[in-house]
């Protein structure tokens, strides 16, 4: 429950995700970041980043874009 809550205190505020290459607007999302609009979002975000990382994605979501790519490079 702890990610979840970090997800729910980044409402309102741009975060990161490492490409883990599955589409173009995945891609844009780990140039740009995307902010978190509301509980509901911050619920949806969670889930898929437990969704991917079950199937074997190393998805993850930051507070920068440098921790982004460094998580990145760390799982290559």
């Amino acid at each position: 429950m702890e990610r979840l809550q970090w997800f729910i205190d980044k409402i309102g505020q741009r975060i990161y995700r490492n490409d883990v290459g599955c589409c173009k607007r995945c891609q844009e999302i780990a140039q740009e970041g995307l902010i978190v609009n509301d509980e509901m979002h911050a619920n949806y975000l969670f889930d898929m980043e437990i969704a991917y990382q079950q199937d074997g994605a190393k998805l993850m979501y930051f507070e920068t874009k440098e921790q982004a790519l460094n998580y990145e490079n760390w799982v290559k």
